[in-house]
């Protein structure tokens, strides 16, 4: 039955404080209270689910981790359903499966995920194939052989993985072949891996064999989602603890991590001056996420309605819209585009790049192609989201939306710090459609040159699988003569030597075709 919200929220308080203060009063009585914030996970009130998905993130936390891991079972189901929503509370639950990986034993997580690898919503079947991913890069060695529990769990593990490899969604089965490879990796010897192929038919043999030979694909970006190992996405905390300092504005006056962080301002290598001078102001006053502090709050205030417009029925309506979203964001104080409102701006603007009226989707480009230089990396928060839709632009049919798109990349590529752009760039190269791919190819030659002389490693990350991807999927002529022109870019920046050794860690073919790709240059 329904409790009433007032009293969910005040037990959901208490077992907050007593989380964090008197961790060792809640063990006992633990399952009845996990019970408790389970049902209160999937209450109708968001305040609620949003209170009880901080206090499963505390708990993850604070407590003992043996005691949370016998819970597990009982809280990833619960959690993986809930982040197949789209909105924030999706997000919020995504992160909250992020802080098992954080802080629990990897293959207690794994085993408590698979069962939702076959879950009928894409969203839950993409998240809980990062998670899973995360854990068998992650698993100890040995954790896979050794006993009958390590080997039902390869099992299962790889059953669930699978049928990953055909989602429809590339990003879901990049990591669906990325924790394929890591099983294989943990295996002592080829005749272990054999043995579970044996009960698959042989199409899917095959497709399996051939992920591992052409190696793990590189690792999607993610927007606004929890960093399972600390470092991989850009985190967005659920909540901090009872009585830290942080801003104030939570549930009964309990302290709450906001979502912003630095990465709306920090800085890369420049590629434009118009994003130098603008940085975001939190609502404390300093340079962050937030949301713009009293200018973000007021310019959310005044383009809500736009948002709406931006949703009409009415093609004219619409593009009045995009005009006015321009004025706006044009006029804006420097500093008033906080993470929160950068996001919201783009998720309300970016499906009009893809308008079924051309009128429309040119209009928008061409307001982008605006509005960039204006905002400068103010934009940073908004690329995992922005990026696909350009390059999808880029590679269109409709040749006034293509020179549109194409505009307004160049505009991005110039106005955004090159650190920022070489991860998403590099994403649709991967991704994308082909059209766009000598197009973005291009691009990405000349961030790999700007980023490599202060962050080499996220040209070793994010371009040189790019440039690999390419040169072992690619057939089209356009797209391998600017993938050597990549290639011919990074072995200036790596050595020829280290790029045939970085493109070795991710498979043998693909040493073998880079080498030969430098060879014949």
């Amino acid at each position: 039955m329904e409790l009433d919200w007032l009293a969910q929220h005040e037990g959901l308080i208490t077992v907050r404080r007593l989380v964090v203060h008197h961790g060792r009063t809640v063990i006992p009585a633990l399952h009845a209270i996990v019970l408790g914030v389970i049902a209160a996970i999937d209450a109708l009130r968001s305040s609620i689910a949003k209170l009880a998905m901080q206090t499963v993130v505390e708990m993850t936390t604070f407590l003992d981790p043996r005691a949370m891991e016998a819970e597990l079972d009982y809280l990833a189901p619960a959690l993986a359903k809930k982040s197949g929503e789209t909105n924030w509370l999706g997000v919020a639950a995504d992160d909250a499966l992020a802080g098992f990986i954080r802080h629990l034993a990897d293959t207690r997580v794994l085993a408590s995920l698979i069962t939702s690898a076959k879950h009928k919503n894409p969203t839950v079947r993409l998240r809980v194939a990062t998670h899973v991913e995360a854990c068998c890069e992650g698993a100890a060695d040995g954790a896979f052989y050794g006993s009958a529990a390590s080997r039902d769990l390869l099992e299962k593990t790889f059953a669930a993985v699978v049928p990953l490899l055909e989602e429809g969604a590339a990003e879901t089965r990049a990591m669906a072949k990325r924790a394929v490879c890591h099983l294989q990796r943990h295996l002592r010897g080829g005749s272990e891996f054999d043995k579970l192929l044996k009960g698959l038919p042989e199409r899917k043999k095959q497709a399996v064999r051939d992920v591992i030979e052409k190696g793990p694909p590189p690792l999607p970006p993610r927007s606004g989602s929890a960093t399972p190992r600390g470092g991989r996405y850009p985190s967005s905390s659920l909540g901090s603890p009872i009585g830290s300092p942080k801003s104030a504005g939570g549930f009964g006056g309990l302290d709450e991590r906001g979502s912003g962080s630095s990465r709306g301002s920090s800085r890369g290598t420049s590629r434009g001056a118009a994003g130098s001078s603008r940085m975001s102001i939190g609502v404390g006053g300093g340079v962050g996420g937030g949301g713009g502090g009293v200018a973000g709050a007021h310019l959310k205030e005044a383009l809500t309605p736009v948002f709406a417009k931006l949703k009409s029925k009415n093609w004219q309506e619409r593009g009045a819209a995009i005009a006015e979203l321009e004025e706006v964001m044009t006029s804006a104080p420097t500093g008033a585009f906080g993470e929160e409102l950068a996001v919201a701006v783009f998720d309300a603007l970016v499906p009009r790049l893809a308008d079924g009226n051309a009128k429309v989707s040119v209009q928008a480009f061409t307001m982008l192609a605006g509005v960039l230089p204006v905002l400068g990396d103010d934009v940073t928060p908004a690329l995992g989201s922005l990026v696909p839709a350009l390059a999808a632009g880029v590679g269109g049919a409709n040749e006034k939306t293509r020179a549109a798109a194409t505009a307004a990349s160049d505009a991005l590529i110039e106005s955004c710090s090159a650190t920022s752009l070489v991860q998403h760039v590099s994403h649709s190269v991967c991704f994308g459609v082909s059209r766009a791919k000598p197009v973005l190819l291009e691009y990405l030659v000349d961030l790999a040159e700007a980023v490599y002389p202060a962050r080499p490693q996220l040209v070793v990350k994010h371009a040189v699988p790019a440039a690999v991807t390419c040169l072992a999927n690619e057939k089209s002529a356009a797209i391998k003569a600017a993938n050597a022109r990549l290639l011919r870019a990074l072995a200036g920046c790596l050595g020829k030597e280290a790029l045939a050794q970085h493109a070795g860690g991710i498979s043998a073919a693909a040493k073998k075709k880079v080498e030969d790709a430098l060879k014949a240059m």
